[in-house]
Formats: structure tokens, C-alpha cells, sequence
């Protein structure tokens, strides 16, 4: 828990757009290969339609990726790194 508090705490500041466009590309670009391979895709369908009850195909997920602004993006860091503080203020006190 603390490696993925410290990972998400190293979020913190502006993400800038460049950065985001490429994270974006290759986040696509991975499901668009993973999506190739019959046996993921067959695990997707499962869980798309477990957890959303519908298929996401790729132009779904796009539409979905492609929506994420970079000021989403630093609020999730800065939100990450105030539950940062106060677990870490809670274990101290334990």
C-alpha cells in the first residue's frame, strides 16, 4: 500500500499536455493489442459486461480515455496525496 501511495504521491503537479497525449496513445494503443489476443478479449467481454453490463469495445474505451482532462488528472494526485497524509497521520497514532 505504501509503494502505490508513494507512486501516486509522485503525481503531485501539473501534468502537462504532451505528457498526457502520450499517455493516452499508449494506454490505446495496449488495449487495442491486448484486445487481438482472443483469450483477453474473452476475459473483457466477461468482465465488461459483469461489471457494465454491455460489451466496451475499443472506440468505447477511446471515447472514455480520450474524455480524461489533465486538470481530472492532478486533482486525483492531489486528492491521493491528502488520503496520503491522513493515513499515514491514523498509523502514526496507532
Amino acid at each position: 500500500m505504501e509503494v502505490l501511495l508513494n507512486e501516486l504521491g509522485s503525481l503531485k503537479g501539473n501534468i502537462s499536455d504532451e505528457d498526457l497525449v502520450k499517455a493516452k496513445n499508449t494506454l490505446k494503443f495496449n488495449i487495442s493489442r491486448d484486445l487481438q489476443c482472443p483469450t483477453t478479449r474473452l476475459e473483457e467481454l466477461a468482465k465488461n459486461y459483469t461489471l457494465f453490463g454491455e460489451n466496451m469495445n475499443f472506440h468505447k474505451y477511446s471515447e472514455i480515455i480520450d474524455s480524461v482532462t489533465a486538470h481530472q488528472i492532478n486533482e486525483v494526485s492531489f486528492c491521493s496525496s491528502f488520503r496520503q497524509f491522513l493515513i499515514f497521520t491514523d498509523l502514526d497514532q496507532q
